[in-house]
């Protein structure tokens, strides 16, 4: 189903509650959904958004595609 909904464009997004298996096994799920063809888009906020949703207002870090696009703490001489 996973690769029929990436050739249809469908929006994923990898997250858990790990309700259905011990905590800390979900992280193959990643190479998982790699291998069915899911890219990787990655963002990183200050803190965690189940605890305050308004740290999705400051995003600091966006990898899209494999591209770093933004990196708000990367030395001065590093991609931004």
């Amino acid at each position: 189903m996973l690769k029929r909904a990436i050739s249809l464009g469908v929006r994923i997004a990898l997250g858990t509650d790990a309700g259905v298996y011990p905590h800390g096994e979900n992280a193959a799920e990643f190479g998982y959904m790699a291998a069915d063809g899911m890219p990787a888009d990655i963002v990183a906020v200050p803190g965690n958004p189940l605890q305050d949703i308004k740290v999705t207002q400051s995003v600091f870090f966006v990898m899209k595609d494999g591209v770093l696009c933004r990196n708000e703490r990367a030395e001065p001489n590093q991609a931004r």
